[in-house]
């Protein structure tokens, strides 16, 4: 058991990108950390408060396109803390709105573009036909990787490292 080691984990933005019930994915990861004997706090970033330095989990929500619109010019502010903590290692599970806000851009459905923060080398364009369902994505340093997106992606580079 790990005992004494703590993990901090931030969300970004729990207010406005909460859609899909993120929420319940920051619980679970919690409770989960605490049954392997681990510590954990939780710290909520929303619009003006600054990512902790020793943060080791990162976690983003989805929402609308009005919740990424309220977020963006923050996350823009935090880019450099958040570029910096992918290249020192930390862990960041971006979903829906969050993952397209950490690519280069978001074209909305009304051919509206939400820049984004360009960590992820990637544009997300949403079609007028809704798109649900798993995607499965095979790469040389990080085998196969599963998810879901509602969206279509244009991934402009390959996936690597940041680091």
């Amino acid at each position: 058991m790990v005992g004494s080691k703590f993990i901090t984990i931030a969300q970004l933005y729990g207010q406005d990108m909460n859609i899909y019930g993120d929420n319940g994915n920051i619980l679970t990861l919690v409770k989960r950390l605490e049954w392997r004997g681990y510590k954990t706090k939780l710290v909520h970033l929303e619009v003006g408060s600054k990512l902790p330095v020793d943060v080791d989990i990162i976690v983003g929500g989805g929402g609308q396109d009005a919740g990424q619109d309220k977020v963006k010019v923050d996350l823009k502010r935090k880019k450099d803390e958040l570029t910096t903590a992918a290249n020192n290692g930390v862990v960041m599970l971006m979903i829906c709105g969050m993952y397209q806000l950490f690519g280069h851009k978001f074209i909305t459905s009304e051919n509206v573009t939400i820049e984004g923060i360009s960590i992820f080398d990637m544009i997300t364009k949403a079609g007028n036909k809704r798109i649900i369902g798993n995607v499965v994505v095979r790469t040389d340093e990080f085998g196969k990787l599963v998810g879901f997106e509602r969206a279509r992606v244009i991934m402009t580079g390959q996936m690597k490292r940041v680091r």
